[in-house]
């Protein structure tokens, strides 16, 4: 005997975007693969400040980081909390490039909401789809500092 049977989602088992859920921080790491001086830029953005970390180094030795507050407006900080699917983003896998090819230079997205936190690397020259307005939108206050 043979049973078929039919199976469908009901609105409460559909992903939605959660709207409790509120972001409470984002880091863009930019590392620029080898090189010399300050190659390696973070980004931290939270709801009341944002913080532009630079580390570096030469052939011989570490150079000191350097720490600044951005004076960023509170518009263009809800903007940016607000580019992006929440769910699109968490469901993107963790790594978007070969491990031969992190010398090359790579972006890492964190970001921490009141519910869960996502990492996400993927290289310099990737487009993840997600993640374009939230990344276009840090690289623009990057090119202005």
């Amino acid at each position: 005997m043979l049973l078929i049977t039919s199976i469908s989602c009901n609105e409460e088992q559909t992903t939605k975007l959660n709207e409790q859920e509120q972001v409470f921080q984002i880091k863009h790491r930019l590392y620029y693969g080898e090189c010399l001086g300050y190659c390696d830029k973070e980004i931290i953005i939270e709801p009341e400040k944002v913080l532009y970390i630079q580390r570096g180094w030469t052939e011989t030795e570490k150079l000191p980081q350097k720490d600044s507050t951005l004076n960023i407006s509170s518009e263009l900080i809800n903007q940016i909390f607000s580019s992006f699917n929440i769910d699109s983003v968490f469901a993107l896998d963790s790594e978007y490039q070969p491990r031969d090819e992190i010398d090359n230079g790579y972006i890492t997205i964190e970001i921490i909401t009141s519910l869960r936190n996502k990492i996400i690397k993927f290289n310099t020259q990737k487009y993840l789809q997600p993640l374009d307005s939230l990344n276009k939108l840090i690289n623009l206050i990057r090119k202005n500092l």
